[in-house]
């Protein structure tokens, strides 16, 4: 059976893109031959992976997997434009993912950049001694510095507090 844009679901297109995502976080972990879990992935996907690249089976909801396989993929290639080019990112920029123990996720977003530092331990030092009002995200760039962020939840009106269910995962 040929998949189409016609034949997956909501539901099914949400799951692919949640599986993919998981699996993108995974893109700096190399197996036996050097080839990262998330190409492999990628690689098993062979049927879908032109289409999914493309968007046509996922339509609109593609865009986060699509933006995964341009950032992450050392193998494949997305039709995603990566514009993302600041070293400092913008508020609302998307940086993870809270998954809950159901499967369900929300999108963990950056608020204000707290610090800028040139190593992973003085910006895990600054972040943790700044106010705490939001959850911290430390994001390192391109250009080799460590930016800390205050960071918010992507949730919708009376949804539970991610930090407040303690049986989730950030990725």
């Amino acid at each position: 059976m040929q998949l189409s844009a016609a034949s997956v679901d909501r539901a099914g297109a949400a799951a692919l893109v949640e599986r993919g995502l998981r699996w993108a976080q995974r893109s700096d972990i190399l197996d036996g031959a050097g080839q990262s879990y998330f190409d492999r992935y990628l690689q098993a996907l062979e049927p879908l992976r032109d289409e999914v690249q493309r968007g046509h089976i996922l339509g609109e909801a593609a865009e986060p997997l699509q933006k995964a396989i341009a950032l992450r993929s050392k193998r494949f290639k997305a039709s995603y434009n990566v514009t993302d080019g600041s070293p400092v990112l913008a508020p609302g920029s998307v940086v993870g993912r809270f998954y809950f123990s159901d499967g369900s996720s929300v999108q963990v977003r950056t608020l204000v950049l707290l610090t800028e530092e040139t190593s992973l331990e003085r910006a895990e030092l600054r972040v943790r001694n700044a106010p705490r009002s939001t959850p911290r995200v430390i994001i390192p760039g391109k250009d080799g510095r460590w930016r800390g962020y205050s960071a918010e939840f992507n949730t919708v009106a009376g949804a539970p507090e991610p930090l407040d269910r303690t049986e989730g995962n950030a990725y």
